[in-house]
């Protein structure tokens, strides 16, 4: 961008537009050299330009800066002159931080939730067969007017519930059915057996 806005010999307006680029940079992310042909610095906050044209990742030591940094630098020439211009991975550094201590935040709140969840599944569950079971020992204490409750789920146990209530139906049926002939044969005999007695008598 530079090479194409940068009049050729106007070698003052480049140096204030390093400077200008180099005020903005309080924070030390940026970092700018343009030294003249001799190596003199002409402008920017590097005291030392990397050794080839080009991309290049160079730490903070190799660029005379006390700082652990790394920096991407692009290093090229304008009308004869070095220019270096890099920018920090500070930014591409902390927002991978972020990213996974967000992801670990994240991953944990699923497996809270999932744990949750699967406690909340599994309790229900056992409180259903509970239920299943208090009724079918109600049955056999003789209760046989009771029933296991639907949730209208319509999943494994709904299905087993009702199959179960179907068969408490058919014997409740069965047994009032043979409470009705016990009650039918003891009407039927106790005019004979009146009879017997009269006779006995």
């Amino acid at each position: 961008m530079l090479e194409s806005t940068y009049p050729s010999d106007d070698i003052e307006n480049l140096i204030g537009t390093m400077n200008s680029f180099v005020r903005l940079s309080t924070d030390g992310s940026h970092i700018f050299l343009l030294p003249d042909r001799s190596g003199k610095v002409l402008s920017g906050n590097l005291a030392v330009a990397v050794a080839h044209e080009g991309f290049a990742t160079a730490s903070a030591p190799e660029l005379g800066l006390l700082d652990v940094e790394r920096f991407r630098v692009l290093s090229g020439t304008i009308d004869g002159y070095r220019l270096v211009a890099g920018q920090s991975f500070r930014e591409t550094e902390d927002l991978a931080g972020i990213v996974l201590v967000s992801f670990g935040w994240a991953s944990a709140l699923a497996v809270v939730l999932a744990f949750a969840t699967g406690a909340y599944l599994a309790r229900r569950a056992q409180d259903r067969l509970d239920t299943i079971a208090a009724t079918i020992s109600a049955v056999s204490n003789g209760q046989l007017d009771v029933r296991i409750p639907l949730t209208g789920l319509r999943d494994d146990v709904d299905e087993i519930a009702g199959k179960i209530n179907l068969a408490l139906v058919r014997l409740s049926t069965l047994v009032e059915s043979i409470r009705q002939v016990s009650t039918d044969i003891a009407h039927d005999l106790k005019t004979p057996l009146n009879r017997l007695k009269l006779m006995i008598d």
